[in-house]
């Protein structure tokens, strides 16, 4: 069974079962392509650097320094928050016996998830509207 068959079956799968399980489910698979696809983008852009020197780089980060960027970024950390939360909750349900409170960890997985989106949302809105530029995001991290 190929990639897109099998992805055809897992969104059929979150329409029908319609519980926390499976949407977790489903967002851990859809947050982990986001992250595999990011990864590579992101060593390559760190290694202009090394291979094209300091001022090719700047002007990388220049060019990247756009509300669009900024907002993407916050949608970046959501998902690797809810990818590393969920893992947690997996390997509590797994290897420490919690599968009674799997319903209870997902929820919190889902908690943790939206307040790490506000908390980035509220960190990047100046940066996301354009009011500040991309130094005054590192100074202030």
């Amino acid at each position: 069974m190929g990639f897109i068959a099998k992805t055809s079956d897992c969104l059929k799968d979150s329409y029908i079962n319609r519980h926390f399980g499976q949407w977790s489910f489903f967002i851990n698979r859809l947050t982990g392509l986001v992250i595999i696809l990011y990864l590579p983008l992101h060593i390559f852009i760190n290694s202009i650097a090394l291979i094209f020197g300091q001022e090719a780089y700047t002007r990388v980060l220049n060019a990247m320094d756009t509300p669009l960027l900024k907002a993407l970024e916050v949608l970046l950390i959501t998902a690797v928050g809810f990818h590393m939360f969920n893992g947690i909750r997996i390997l509590l349900v797994d290897f420490c016996k919690m599968t009674r409170a799997q319903g209870v960890l997902t929820f919190f997985v889902f908690i943790l998830s939206i307040a790490l989106f506000i908390g980035a949302l509220i960190l990047y809105w100046p940066y996301i509207t354009g009011a500040t530029g991309h130094d005054a995001l590192a100074t202030k991290l």
